[in-house]
């Protein structure tokens, strides 16, 4: 059986775990694939999200089952990064609204939406590592914005360019995922501040090393 996800810590109030990219954090309905939230039943444990993570992206995902901490916690920080087409500039703010649906609706809305960034660093001719954080939490909103900038996440094929991921695709050799992954979670928690990281993964890391010696000009 394949290792979705490895449990970081576990407590009466909260579960952190690090999941791979290609999991859901939780059920979904007419959808049987495997998710967090089920298989930490199966082993026993009964939580759901605090926060949301996108299936196809990796990283920190905070879980809990209780309803004291998940009351009581407060502002739940998380930073991101993200393997992007092209060169990004130093840093950057993207205050822009999102439309999104109203849960359980088909109604929309628009709501406010920020996004913060800084550039790790350029990777190759054709891409950059950014670390992100948000001050709202939109449906795929660092996704989103980071299109509206002309600098979509590599392997983002509903919000990003997908001709060029397929070229990158074709040239890497294997079908490759969303470079978005999150690495930093803090919190305060009984009077204490919670803070958590996880380094990128390999396949993060080894696609980094592909785009650092690549020489496709043409996608940047």
């Amino acid at each position: 059986m394949p290792e979705f996800y490895r449990i970081l810590l576990k407590n009466d109030a909260f579960v952190l775990v690090d999941k791979v990219s290609g999991i859901s954090s939780h059920p979904s309905p007419n959808d049987a694939s495997p998710n967090v939230v089920d298989e930490l039943a199966r082993s026993g444990i009964k939580a759901a999200p605090v926060a949301r993570l996108d299936n196809q992206a990796s990283g920190l995902l905070l879980l809990s089952g209780s309803p004291v901490f998940i009351n009581s916690v407060g502002t739940i920080n998380k930073t991101y990064q993200a393997l992007v087409l092209g060169h990004a500039d130093e840093s950057g703010t993207v205050d822009r609204p999102l439309v999104v649906k109203k849960f359980k609706t088909k109604i929309k809305v628009k709501q406010d939406a920020v996004t913060n960034f800084e550039t790790v660093r350029t990777v190759g001719p054709s891409a950059s590592l950014l670390k992100i954080q948000i001050d709202t939490g939109r449906h795929h909103q660092i996704r989103r914005h980071l299109r509206s900038l002309g600098h979509p996440v590599i392997g983002d094929f509903r919000h990003g360019y997908a001709d060029k991921n397929l070229l990158l695709q074709n040239q890497y050799g294997k079908k490759i995922r969303l470079f978005l992954h999150c690495s930093d979670i803090s919190f305060h928690w009984k009077n204490k501040e919670k803070n958590f990281h996880s380094e990128l993964p390999p396949d993060f890391q080894q696609f980094m090393v592909f785009m650092e010696k690549t020489q496709i000009q043409e996608i940047s």
